[in-house]
């Protein structure tokens, strides 16, 4: 499973340069990426999972790592006019364009 996001930690540069907005957004969306995978690791301890932090555009990122992968799944936020008719862009690239099969799951409503 590829989880295209968070598990960088970087750092500010020079000793006492304070870490840019951008440098403190990655740091937190890393740590809940961890807790999140360390939950799953917990619960299904043998499905492989990681995380990466890549700063380029999600579908091309995406569509590379698959090149290694068996599956890719992707979320669908279903933000277009005709919500449950629409992919979002993404997850459309990956259909087109994945060397891998791809899963797109979307959120169960609450009713």
């Amino acid at each position: 499973m590829l989880a295209p996001a968070g598990a960088c930690r970087p750092t500010a540069g020079l000793v006492g340069e304070r870490p840019s907005v951008a440098e403190r957004i990655i740091e937190q969306q890393s740590d809940a990426v961890r807790e999140l995978l360390t939950e799953w690791h917990q619960k299904y301890p043998d499905v492989q999972a990681t995380a990466t932090y890549l700063a380029e555009h999600p579908a091309d990122a995406l569509t590379e790592a698959a090149a290694g992968a068996q599956l890719v799944v992707v979320g669908s936020r279903g933000r277009g006019a005709l919500r449950g008719m629409l992919l979002g862009s993404v997850s459309q690239h990956l259909l087109h364009r994945s060397p891998c099969t791809v899963a797109v799951v979307r959120e169960i409503p609450q009713v």
